[in-house]
């Protein structure tokens, strides 16, 4: 990264490093200076001519800006691309950084008068208000870290607030990762590229991207304090496009990992959950200056993997293609035109009903995205920025339309039905938006910062119908119940509007004390083609924070603030009640053969009707009053610099949801079941001081097939997680920079499903816990995002002779799940029945260390790179699952994290 350092740099807070530990109140990829000449000592006002001072982009001498500066009014550059800067007036030329969400204040005297000599102005330096809570991983770390897994290894490595899906294992998962923080489900996460909302609309959760790490400058996590420009019911992942350089660069890069420098970490009967094979990649960038005002950035990549799970001996293979172009048109010196495409090509182990048959059967995923920005941003006057988006996904499962049979365990595999609705699928996402930024303005006798904007989604989805399915369920391994899937043949079409008025306004109450505020307005309706169903929501959303600089110059700051936020409406709700969307039936599983593979032939009585179509014929609903459930947030900071490239922050966040939506059965009442209980000998089983009796609900054979389900709130179901961060940052200077970061928080809430895994205990999983009394029971309790200890350490460094490097080690709390007791065969089959609340128990904890190394070598005018890297350097083989059923191999380790892999490469500059 560049070099922070100055003459005048001892207050220098702009200054980006590894990771800032918090981000920008408004999530833009640009930043703002202001630049403010201060009066003279003892606030008395000479009449004297205006100081002359530029702005030049030090990366980019094209980008100046001329300004004349009075005592009366400071002036405001918004909207600048991220990067090195200079200020130069008088005698000042004074460099710093801005980087994407900063808010950079400028403070500097006239210069000083004697002997007639011109001495040096003082320039003070501050980052205003970045409120809105997470990390930013700048270019400089994006380059040096170890990069397997694309972004979200990166933020499973490096951001300490942040929980992700799984270990990524030096590029043996090329999957997208399910992602939270601050107790936010993960179907709540939001992607944003630039300032383009590139969110999934069916598959909340995920973007419509697969980024390719060499087309970004940066990437900022937001935890909490999420600006109203966006949704802030869940985590938010900004995206930036790397800008071209001024100056032509070129540069190939190949990475490979033969099998060879494989290693296996496996624990007596718990095989790794997934380890590497081999892979291979190849990456080039093309960047530089076409003409004096436009500049073009090309990035591709190709990649091959391959990796086992578990103990099973099918070789697993992904593939990857990506292709990036970055155009930036400098139309006038306050007007700047940028247009970013990107087309990926995916290829995945299939995750859905290809486990029922060949786990070596692939998913097809393709992405486009084409982002247009125009930002018109003279020194004095309105700034605004407008944006047009367009972004697709299509996906190709494995099996999509063939009729399959086969055999699932239900304590791993996870519900029946997500593998059954697996299906080609497109979805899709116009978007719009324009913000405005006048600057500074005087109202109510005060100098405000206000900001405002409007932005809108249309969206889409489509999916064929799947074939029909039947899944034999295993519980512990012996035969339980027999699914049967089917849809109508016709695809369903599901479409929504978002539309959203935010303003922000920040105001200084003191010289020290400002308090910001924001609102946000949202509409959002959701319905099916062909039908009248509809879904509207409408929310206000406000928020109000303060921030007090105790200390001038960032050496003690507090803030506290409080906001309300509305979630995103998944167009997945709407295939509730539809005609076309799955629905099945579940019947008893007459294993007569005891070989555990269902026939036909074994599928016995109806047992209930699933599914989120329709039930005995009839459609299920949407509740006609189904609206946003509300999330309240509560967050207070502190942080403090620590000389000169230290930051250390103190950091606590209280997040609560009411009124979550879940499907609720008609049929789940008590005269539909009989209570019985079974015995539970705890986990001392030769001693009774923790035997209870668990209460298991038989259904009654009369209510056989009466289901019928209601998408709704349901009162009393709510979400809750508090906690505390500690941060410590050490800035990048050129020679080394880190962040380390632990966090200690506790959620309680009710996962959509029994089970650990990331689609069963979470509150935003749409599944069983309201429509069968048996997942009711013990449902509450601590959920998968939340770990209850983290602690994240990375570094990044160059040392002497061309060397480089950088380092990632991870400490994290094992999931939280529940000990479960099998009931024995009821009416409805054998039943698994959490025994306590989730997270009385957890996993043992997880802990990696990776690794990066790079040499140079000059060769004439050309430059190689070699590169080393090693993931889970030390080979670490904590367990990531145990058995989780109640008896003598309770918590025997069934699966290890990934073991080491070596992975070597070659860059080639020119």
């Amino acid at each position: 990264m560049r070099n922070c350092a100055g003459a005048l740099g001892s207050a220098l807070v702009a200054c980006a490093s590894l990771g800032a530990p918090w981000a920008a109140r408004a999530q833009s990829p640009a930043a703002r200076v202001e630049v403010q000449l201060e009066p003279p000592a003892g606030g008395a006002r000479v009449a004297e001519m205006p100081v002359k001072a530029e702005l030049r982009s030090a990366s980019d001498p094209s980008q100046s800006w001329f300004v004349s500066l009075d005592e009366n009014e400071p002036v405001v550059f918004r909207f600048l691309p991220p990067g090195r800067y200079r200020l130069i007036a008088e005698t000042v030329d004074y460099e710093f950084d801005a980087v994407a969400g900063d808010q950079v204040i400028l403070e500097f005297a006239r210069a000083g008068r004697a002997a007639g000599r011109s001495t040096p102005a003082d320039v003070r330096t501050t980052v205003a208000h970045r409120a809105g809570y997470g990390t930013r991983v700048d270019e400089t770390a994006l380059r040096l870290l170890p990069e397997s897994g694309g972004v979200w290894g990166i933020i499973e490595r490096a951001d300490p607030l942040v929980v992700t899906e799984r270990i990524e294992g030096g590029g043996a998962f090329p999957e997208m990762q399910r992602l939270g923080a601050s107790g936010a489900s993960w179907t709540q996460t939001s992607y944003r590229l630039g300032e383009a909302d590139i969110t999934d609309p069916d598959a909340t959760g995920f973007p419509l991207l697969y980024p390719n790490v060499d087309a970004l400058e940066s990437v900022s996590v937001v935890t909490a304090g999420q600006s109203p420009d966006a949704y802030g019911a869940g985590t938010s992942v900004t995206l930036v496009p790397r800008r071209p350089a001024t100056a032509w660069q070129r540069s190939v890069q190949f990475m490979g990992s033969p099998h060879g420098l494989q290693s296996v970490n496996v624990r007596p009967g718990a095989p790794s959950i997934g380890r590497l094979q081999s892979m291979a990649t190849g990456s080039f960038v093309m960047s530089g200056p076409v003409s004096p005002r436009l500049g073009l950035l090309v990035a591709g990549a190709l990649g091959r993997s391959a990796r086992a799970e578990r103990d099973r001996s099918a070789i697993l293979t992904s593939r990857t293609q990506d292709l990036s172009a970055h155009l930036v048109f400098s139309a006038t010196s306050h007007d700047e035109v940028r247009v970013f495409g990107q087309n990926d090509r995916v290829v995945l182990p299939s995750a859905g009903r290809a486990v029922l048959i060949d786990p070596g059967l692939q998913q097809r995923d393709r992405f486009t995205v084409v982002l247009s920005t125009w930002d018109h941003r003279p020194p004095l006057g309105l700034a605004w920025s407008g944006n047009l988006t367009y972004a697709r996904g299509a996906s190709t499962p494995a099996l999509s339309g063939a009729s399959i049979t086969g055999v699932m365990e239900r304590l791993r595999d996870g519900p029946p039905q997500a593998m059954a609705a697996s299906a080609e699928s497109g979805r899709q996402r116009t978007y719009a938006s324009w913000r405005g930024d006048p600057g500074r303005v005087r109202l109510l006798g005060t100098r405000q910062r206000p900001q405002f904007g409007v932005n809108a989604s249309w969206t889409g989805a489509t999916r064929q119908a799947p074939g029909d399915t039947l899944i034999g369920e295993l519980v512990d391994g012996r035969p339980s119940r027999a699914w049967q899937y089917t849809a109508a043949g016709s695809p369903v079409n599901w479409s929504g509007v978002e539309m959203a008025l935010w303003a922000t306004d920040q105001i200084p109450v003191t010289s020290r004390v400002d308090i910001d505020a924001g609102l946000r307005a949202a509409s959002t309706a959701a319905s099916r083609a062909g039908s009248p169903a509809h879904i509207p929501w409408r929310a206000v959303s406000p928020s109000l924070q303060g921030t007090w600089r105790a200390l001038p110059n960032g050496r003690l700051t507090l803030l506290a603030g409080y906001a309300r936020y509305s979630p995103r409406l998944p167009l997945e709700f709407l295939s509730w009640g539809d005609p076309n969307s799955l629905s099945g039936t579940v019947h008893a599983w007459n294993d007569r053969n005891r070989d555990r593979v269902l026939q036909a032939a074994e599928v016995g009585s109806l047992l209930a009707r699933v599914g989120p179509c329709c039930a005995a014929g009839r459609l299920n609903t949407i509740a006609p009053d189904l609206r946003a459930p509300r999330t309240n947030e509560v967050l207070l900071g502190v942080y403090t610099r620590l000389g000169k490239r230290f930051m250390l922050r103190l950091g606590s966040t209280d997040r609560r949801q009411y009124d979550l939506i879940e499907p609720v059965n008609a049929a789940d009442v008590p005269a539909n079941f009989r209570l019985t209980h079974v015995s539970d000998p705890g986990l001392d089983m030769a001693r009774a001081e923790d035997d209870q009796w668990l209460p298991v609900f038989e259904r009654l054979p009369s209510s056989f097939g009466a289901d019928r389900y209601t998408l709704q709130n349901v009162h009393g179901n709510s979400a809750r997680d508090h906690g505390v961060d500690l941060v410590l940052e050490r800035m990048f200077d050129g020679r080394w920079g880190m962040l380390a970061g632990a966090t200690a928080h506790q959620s309680e809430g009710a996962g959509g499903n029994r089970g650990f895994r990331a689609d069963e205990n979470d509150q935003g999983v749409l599944g069983e816990v309201f429509t069968d009394p048996n997942a009711l029971t013990n449902a509450r309790g601590r959920l998968f995002f939340e770990r209850g200890y983290v602690v994240k350490w990375s570094g990044i460094w160059r040392l002497p002779h061309g060397f480089q490097g950088a380092a990632a080690a991870r400490y994290q709390d094992g999931q939280h799940f529940t000990r479960v007791v099998i009931a024995p065969a009821l009416n409805q089959g054998l039943d698994a029945i959490p025994a306590l609340p989730r997270g009385r128990t957890r996993f043992t904890y997880t802990f990696t260390l990776d690794t990066r190394l790079e040499k140079q070598l000059t060769l004439g005018a050309r430059h190689a790179t070699l590169l080393f890297e090693a993931y889970n350097l030390l080979n670490t083989n904590n367990e990531v699952e145990e058995d989780v059923i109640t008896g003598p191999a309770f918590r025997s380790p069934t699966a290890v994290q990934p073991p080491r892999s070596i992975r070597l490469g070659l860059r080639w500059a020119f």
